[in-house]
């Protein structure tokens, strides 16, 4: 029979944790939406060492990434993934025999400083295109170099009428920024802003990023 502590600790390690709260609740929104999407073929865009791989239900995988190192750790740990070196405009491009029914873009639009953050609003356009019909994406979006208000008003009355359902959800405030906060307290608070998301309304807290999942496009 399993101890308390042994349970806990299978818990925690059945997530992913990230480098901040607001990191590991984006995680935690991850978790739940992306292992219920079935289909032949997930596309990761950005995925470097294929660290979301995990999440996946499709029985293909692909990381596609312009940092080849990644790509290289990732497939020491995921010898059935297959990895491609591009950017992932030109990935989406070049590939388009092989559609996907699922794309997910994770802490890549308006956060990696080497993306073309001026071109997200038509990446995301440009990955609407690239699935096939029935297939789902996920991403989200930061307001590095991007402004976020006006990117998700331009977006979500784009991303409705393409998909048959459009989950949007704002996350990131101050206190979730906090790198010193220890593991198990980051995964303890992630969940108490999960649970309870009206609480960055009552105080009136400062969102930073925004997360999309996209279901079903027409």
């Amino acid at each position: 029979m399993l101890s308390i502590k042994k349970i806990l600790k299978n818990l925690y390690e059945s997530h992913r944790i990230g480098v901040t709260t607001s990191k590991t609740l984006l995680w935690l929104y991850v978790k739940k939406d992306l292992p219920k999407i079935k289909g032949k073929l997930g596309v990761d865009l950005a995925g470097g060492n294929m660290n979301t791989k995990r999440f996946f239900s499709t029985e293909k995988y692909i990381s596609v990434d312009i940092n080849q190192n990644k790509l290289d750790e990732g497939k020491k740990n995921n010898p059935d993934a297959v990895a491609i070196n591009s950017k992932i405009q030109d990935y989406m491009k070049n590939y388009q025999d092989e559609k996907p029914e699922l794309l997910v873009c994770l802490q890549t639009f308006g956060i990696n400083t080497i993306f073309q953050n001026e071109e997200t609003l038509d990446v995301v356009k440009m990955m609407c295109n690239f699935l096939k019909p029935g297939g789902s994406m996920i991403f989200n979006a930061g307001e590095f170099s991007l402004n976020l208000n006006k990117f998700e008003q331009e977006l979500t009355p784009y991303l409705k009428s393409k998909f048959k359902k459009v989950d949007r959800k704002f996350y990131g405030a101050w206190i979730l920024y906090n790198k010193s906060i220890s593991g198990p307290y980051k995964l303890i608070f992630a969940y108490i802003m999960y649970v309870f998301p009206f609480l960055t309304k009552i105080f009136n807290i400062k969102q930073k990023h925004v997360y999309f999942c996209c279901k079903n496009k027409i």
